[in-house]
This record gives C-alpha cells, sequence and structure tokens, in this order.
C-alpha cells in the first residue's frame, strides 16, 4: 500500500535530486528518507532513481512523478474542501 507521505517525499527527492537537501527540507533525517525511497520502490515494484547518475529520474520514476504530483494536488485540495464539515459537528 502507497503512503503519501512516502509520495511526497519522493516528489521533494525528484525537485531536489539530493537526498540531503530534500532530507533537510523535510526535517527528516537522511537514512530515513532513503529507507522510505527504498519502501516506496519495493511497494511500486521498479526503481525510481538511478543513484549511479546522481539520483536521475528513471523513465518509470519520471512518469509516477507526474501522477503522483497531480494526485497529491488532488488529495489536498479535497482535504481542504473537507475542512469545513469537521468543524460543523
Amino acid at each position: 500500500m502507497l503512503k503519501t507521505e512516502f509520495l511526497r517525499e519522493f516528489v521533494m527527492l525528484a525537485h531536489y535530486g539530493s537526498f540531503h537537501a530534500a532530507a533537510e527540507k523535510l526535517f527528516i533525517s537522511q537514512p530515513t528518507l532513503s529507507n522510505h525511497i527504498k519502501t516506496l520502490e519495493q511497494d511500486v515494484g521498479f526503481e525510481l532513481f538511478d543513484r549511479t547518475r546522481d539520483n536521475e529520474l528513471t523513465p518509470a520514476g519520471a512518469l509516477l512523478l507526474d501522477v503522483a504530483q497531480s494526485t497529491l494536488m488532488i488529495i489536498d485540495a479535497t482535504l481542504e474542501k473537507c475542512r469545513p464539515y469537521t468543524n460543523a459537528e
């Protein structure tokens, strides 16, 4: 099962291209980020980054990035629309 937290971290890592920089921005340790990305890769069944090429996205990783960004935007917008209903009760 994919965790949205791991997808957010994947998007951040793809944006920064560096485990160190992305971990800093996410306020987590670099080993934690690395473990989360490895878990995400196991969950999806393919590598997201080519670690021999400065963490360049693999073709599958690039496709997942596009979908992950769109999906996270939809999730965030939906949650924002739901917020008024949580205070009504």
